[in-house]
């Protein structure tokens, strides 16, 4: 089974992650990143959101067998989502965990942190900033021009480039007024 979670995490575009056992817990050979465990929370909520709500379950019972989760997250009272957290020798105390907030999912990933208290309270504080923080906001509509290509040698001079759908954004509640952009191409 470790071999196929490796061949999926491959297929998933995860190159630095190798499982050895399906427990996640530490073993020789057995390595990954946060930032692929991000990724991979990310895969899950997006394409398999019907199961997402499991990561936010502090207990569940299969097969007469009763299992608790263990993430610190579920226990603050803010309404998150316990993906994983862990802990190693070598990487110290870690943590990826989820909070939808005024229809934003914000993601906070840690780790190297010295304790489960630490990796607890830092989750917390970064969830909390990044839902209060930013805004979802919509800064160009579906099929608003957003500017012009020169065309060189055509019948113009240059082609409106349109939005292919709306594009929105997250940005920061305050100094909104210095978001600045421009086109490359």
């Amino acid at each position: 089974f470790a071999a196929q979670m490796t061949e999926r995490a491959r297929e998933l575009g995860l190159s630095k992650s190798t499982f050895v056992n399906s427990t996640g817990l530490p073993a020789d050979g057995q390595q990954t990143t946060v930032r692929e465990l991000t990724m991979l929370a990310l895969h899950i909520w997006r394409d398999y959101p019907e199961f997402f709500h499991y990561y936010g379950q502090p207990d569940f019972t299969w097969n007469k067998i009763s299992q608790r989760n263990r993430n610190p997250l579920l226990a603050m009272g803010i309404d998150a989502d316990g993906f994983v957290a862990g802990a190693s020798e070598s990487a110290g105390f870690g943590i990826v965990g989820t909070v939808s907030h005024n229809g934003i999912r914000v993601i906070a990933a840690l780790s190297g942190l010295a304790s489960d208290r630490e990796r607890s309270e830092e989750a917390r504080k970064l969830l909390d900033w990044g839902s209060r923080s930013f805004q979802k906001t919509e800064i160009f509509a579906k099929d608003e021009v957003v500017g012009e290509a020169e065309v060189f040698g055509g019948a113009k001079s240059g082609v409106a480039l349109k939005a292919k759908g709306p594009v929105d954004i997250f940005l920061p509640i305050t100094n909104r007024d210095k978001l600045t952009a421009r086109i490359v191409y």
